[in-house]
């Protein structure tokens, strides 16, 4: 029995990281449709909406895109470490150490 490897799910995947990735671009107080963004992004010109896009907008959501792809990686290995399906942080004690964390942060900050 051979097992295939889902390229279908993957583009599936792929195509909604990018869709994500423009409704955060377009989205915000200011108002910017796919065409002023597109300029933004190939042809700035040191506009308020280039300087929006290119120095707020785009790392903001590229930030967020690679922090969530970063979590599901750091689950499926949490999962293959421990060989459990279901593996969440309280296996490792890990949710304890980050209350400490918290809290010490608390206390000195």
């Amino acid at each position: 029995m051979s097992r295939r490897h889902p390229w279908g799910l993957v583009l599936l995947l792929g195509l909604l990281c990018l869709i994500s990735l423009g409704v955060s671009l377009t989205s915000g107080s200011v108002a910017l449709d796919a065409t002023q963004i597109w300029s933004a992004l190939w042809a700035p010109d040191g506009s308020m909406t280039a300087q929006l896009v290119r120095e707020l907008r785009l790392p903001r959501s590229l930030a967020a895109l690679t922090t969530g792809a970063l979590l599901a990686v750091a689950g499926c290995l949490m999962q293959v470490l421990v060989r459990n399906p279901l593996a969440d942080p309280y296996i490792c004690l890990l949710y304890t150490s980050d209350a400490a964390d918290e809290e010490d942060s608390v206390d000195l900050g």
